[in-house]
C-alpha cells in the first residue's frame, strides 16, 4: 500500500477589515442603528456629522482605543490621499463640539502608549531597555558633548 503525500493546504491568511467598517460597528454596538463606514468616513473628511449618528460619532471619539482611530486615520489617508494631520483636526473639531474632554490626536495616542509601556515595564514583561527607539547606526554622524553628570554615563552598566 502506496502513501500519496497530501498535498498542502495554503495558510489561512488573516484578512484584514477596513478600519472604517470595524470603527463604525464598534460605535454602533450600543445603538438600534448602526452608523454606516461611510457617514463616518464622509464626517472624519468634513469635520461634519449628521444629526442622527452624533452619538455615535461621539462614543467613537470618546470611547475607542486611539490605537483604531490612528487605523482609521490611516485608512482616509490611503484611500483619499488626505493629509494625517486634517483628519485628527477634524476629530478633533468633532470631539469639540460634542464636547468631549479626551485628547485625540498624535501626542495621545503617543501617551497612550507610553503608558502600556510603562505598565509592560512595572509588570516585568519587558525590559526598560526596550523602549529605546534609537537604534544602531541611527545616529551615525552625529556629534555629542558628554555631560558628566547625565544618569546614563555611568560605566559597567552595560549601556
Amino acid at each position: 500500500m502506496d502513501a500519496k503525500p497530501v498535498p498542502a493546504q495554503p495558510a489561512a491568511r488573516s484578512v484584514r477589515r477596513p478600519a472604517l467598517l470595524v470603527a463604525a460597528q464598534s460605535a454602533s454596538t450600543s445603538y438600534r442603528t448602526n452608523l454606516p463606514p461611510e457617514v463616518l468616513g464622509d464626517a472624519l473628511r468634513t469635520g461634519a456629522m449628521p444629526a442622527d449618528f452624533m452619538a455615535h460619532i461621539g462614543t467613537l471619539l470618546d470611547e475607542a482605543p486611539m490605537s483604531m482611530l490612528a487605523k482609521v486615520v490611516e485608512q482616509i489617508h490611503a484611500d483619499d490621499g488626505m493629509h494625517h494631520e486634517l483628519v485628527w483636526s477634524n476629530m478633533r473639531s468633532l470631539a469639540r463640539s460634542l464636547k468631549l474632554t479626551r485628547d485625540i490626536g498624535v501626542q495621545a495616542l503617543l501617551n497612550d502608549q507610553q503608558a502600556i509601556d510603562a505598565a509592560d515595564v512595572a509588570a516585568g514583561r519587558r525590559p526598560a531597555r526596550s523602549l529605546f527607539a534609537v537604534q544602531p547606526g541611527d545616529l551615525a554622524g552625529y556629534t555629542f558633548t558628554p555631560n558628566p553628570a547625565s544618569e546614563f554615563d555611568k560605566p559597567g552598566e552595560g549601556w
